[in-house]
């Protein structure tokens, strides 16, 4: 292999530094495309390779190969090569491997396209790790979407939507996603104040509030979100911001440590002042985190002390 690659390293570089590459070009990529092909004769099919092993090495030699020659055939003609229909899940995830090599080189953003949309559009019988890939691609390309459109409120709620859909659906396995969209979430509700990015930190806590060993990043993210929710008085808001603050109490998880926060005494005093509030959802998620308040007040018993209330009252 590694005979094999400095001759389509050398061989490339001349290639492109005669004056009449593109003739030569056109008079190899026959050639070119039957090494494509080769590929798809060395691939895993005993589950998942360990680091550093001499799969992972291969990989990263035919990676430095496909983007020395790729000018030859042209990524987008690459790139339909590829996206021809492959039998069996190892062809399928090696077709996907390849693609990951040269589909930024692709000049044609609409190009792109189709290979995109052959991706996210799986059959129900593919390997998991096909579908969580396909989830991964979803959520780069959402969050892309939100950064590029942060100041769009339509645009930033369907996105946070969509991810919505995506973390439930994943469940803890979207655990990998977990701290850069957490990071994205308070940074973009900073910017904005859209209230859908305080329900997409609801949905973050429902699903991971319960692991201990994420409720002091979530106190951190509420320290942040909840101050600049105040600044904004909408039913919206409210409504999400509670919604927010009823999952944090972390239902039977983690209430002293949120009771104990910076943020929690003027998060309860604008809780019973929402109580004034004419919007029946705002209304509704307002009286829930009370709910959920008082419950685990009575639970854990004598946290009242805590805050210098009388517990016999």
């Amino acid at each position: 292999m590694e005979a094999s690659g400095e001759f389509w390293y050398y061989f490339s570089e001349v290639l492109y530094q005669t004056s009449e590459d593109a003739q030569n070009a056109n008079a190899f990529r026959a050639f070119v495309a039957r090494l494509m092909s080769m590929f798809f004769l060395f691939i895993f099919q005993d589950g998942v390779p360990p680091d550093l092993s001499d799969f992972e090495e291969f990989r990263l030699k035919v990676s430095e190969i496909i983007k020395d020659v790729v000018f030859i055939i042209g990524s987008n003609k690459l790139l339909e090569q590829l996206m021809q229909d492959k039998q069996g899940w190892e062809n399928i995830e090696c077709a996907l491997f390849l693609m990951s090599c040269v589909v930024g080189n692709s000049v044609d953003p609409k190009a792109r396209f189709p290979y995109k949309f052959g991706i996210v559009s799986l059959e129900q019988d593919v390997p998991l790790a096909l579908w969580y890939t396909s989830a991964v691609f979803i959520y780069e390309a959402v969050s892309k979407c939100i950064e590029s459109n942060v100041k769009n409120s339509t645009v930033a709620e369907r996105s946070c939507r969509a991810l919505r859909y995506l973390i439930r659906s994943l469940g803890v396995h979207s655990l990998p996603l977990l701290e850069g969209l957490a990071t994205k979430v308070f940074t973009f509700y900073q910017m904005t104040t859209h209230s859908c990015f305080l329900y997409l930190a609801s949905i973050l806590v429902d699903e991971f509030g319960a692991d201990q060993r994420f409720v002091p990043g979530f106190l951190q993210m509420l320290q942040v979100l909840v101050p600049h929710a105040f600044k904004k008085e909408v039913a919206n808001t409210v409504e999400d911001l509670y919604r927010l603050g009823m999952r944090s109490v972390f239902a039977k998880r983690a209430p002293l440590q949120m009771f104990a926060a910076d943020f929690f005494p003027p998060l309860l005093i604008n809780a019973i002042e929402a109580l004034k509030l004419d919007d029946l959802e705002a209304f509704e998620s307002d009286i829930k985190f009370l709910d959920e308040l008082l419950t685990n007040i009575v639970r854990i018993g004598k946290v009242g002390s805590s805050f210098g209330w009388d517990s016999e009252k």
